[in-house]
């Protein structure tokens, strides 16, 4: 993942780690981490599997279920 450094990417890629806060609006940045993730095929492959398994163990649909559940009962 490569964010803006906005708030919203902040806390999942510090905890997890995976990707780059770039400030918005930066093109020098971006293309920075680009490169260096094209350069660096082992941290690129890690930040993958670390943004994928944060997206299924927090975005799938038994978690929205279970969620919305207790929104409901509350």
């Amino acid at each position: 993942m490569t964010g803006k450094q906005d708030g919203s990417c902040e806390a999942i890629s510090k905890e997890i780690k995976n990707g780059y806060l770039i400030s918005p609006e930066s093109t020098p940045e971006l293309i920075s981490s680009i490169c260096e993730l094209h350069k660096n095929a082992v941290l690129m492959r890690e930040y993958g599997e670390n943004g994928r398994n944060f997206v299924v163990q927090n975005f799938r649909f038994e978690k929205f279920q279970d969620t919305l559940q207790d929104i409901i009962k509350n």
